[in-house]
This record gives C-alpha cells, structure tokens and sequence, in this order.
C-alpha cells in the first residue's frame, strides 16, 4: 500500500507543475490494477489538494474552479485509490505524535 499526499495529486492533474511527467510516469505504472488495493490517501489529503487545485491550478479563476470540482469528485468516487476518513481520536493521536 503506497500513501498518496498531496503533492503528489497536485502534480498528477496539474500540467504545469514541475513533477506532472514523473508523477504521470509514476501512475502509469498502475494502469490495469485495482488502485484501491494499491494507493491511500485521507480525507485531509482530498480536503487540501481540492483547496491547492483551487487556488493555483490555472491561471483563470473559473478553470481553477471547474477542475477543484472535477478532481475532488474523482478523489472521493475511490477510483484513484483507496479512502481513509480519519477519525476524532487518530486526528487527537497525530497532534499528540507531532507534540513529541
């Protein structure tokens, strides 16, 4: 199982980002297999890379909207892996962690 962040989902619908080639490489890799028995990702991760996209994916304000929509629909449909909802207490565990 490979966690996917959000750099990583940036570079894969953005064409301009500096990774797109590598990551597109990257996931091309997987054509074929069953993503959601292969990649993770969190509803935090969906969260921020629908916002980045949102903000920074084009240059026109409409577009940017237009592919934050598409993508967050693609990233929740579970078509590009598999969806961990974290939990009140793993966020609580996770501040704990980072506290240390």
């Amino acid at each position: 199982m490979i966690f996917v962040d959000t750099g990583f989902l940036f570079a894969l619908f953005v064409k301009g980002d500096a990774h797109h080639l590598r990551v597109r490489d990257v996931f091309e890799e997987y054509r074929g297999r069953r993503l959601d028995d292969l990649l993770l990702t969190t509803n935090h991760v969906i969260a921020e890379t629908i916002t980045l996209l949102r903000n920074r994916a084009h240059p026109e304000p409409r577009a940017r909207h237009g592919i934050a929509v598409r993508v967050g629909r693609q990233l929740l449909s579970g078509l590009l892996g598999r969806l961990h909802h974290a939990t009140e207490d793993e966020e609580r565990d996770a501040l704990t962690y980072l506290a240390k």
